[in-house]
């Protein structure tokens, strides 16, 4: 149900993880897996939260399906994830908070699903195309 705080930090030769039906990953629990491309949740709605840092320098990490119940993206969760090229904001998501996609140079576009939602400022790169549809 839950990995914990830093469990796979600096696994710099991690390459793929398969998980199955998970509620909470911890602050900074891949922080540090330069070489991981994939993250694979099978039961993606059950995850309800993701700890600060959780991705921090993930730098090979490509995509990453947000979960529907998630209603934040904490500080620094997706900081440094250089290869990063696309992310959908999911419709419960309620705040994009402090650096969660700083230091992502291929994200240009960011589609939100949410009307009512608070993005820090310092959220995203300045270059990136934020689209927000309240469907």
């Amino acid at each position: 149900e839950l990995i914990d705080e830093g469990a796979f930090a600096g696994c710099s030769n991690l390459h793929k993880v398969v998980l199955t039906s998970l509620k909470r990953l911890g602050e900074y629990v891949f922080s540090g897996c330069y070489k991981l491309e994939t993250l694979a949740l099978l039961q993606i709605d059950s995850l309800e939260s993701i700890g600060k840092g959780a991705f921090l320098y993930c730098e090979a990490l490509s995509y990453f399906q947000l979960p529907n119940p998630l209603e934040r993206i904490n500080i620094r969760t997706f900081y440094g994830c250089s290869k990063l090229k696309f992310i959908k904001i999911p419709k419960k998501v309620l705040s994009i908070n402090h650096q969660a996609f700083r230091k992502c140079p291929m994200l240009t576009d960011v589609v939100i699903f949410a009307g009512d939602i608070v993005i820090s400022p310092t959220a995203f790169e300045k270059h990136t195309r934020i689209k927000i549809d309240g469907k």
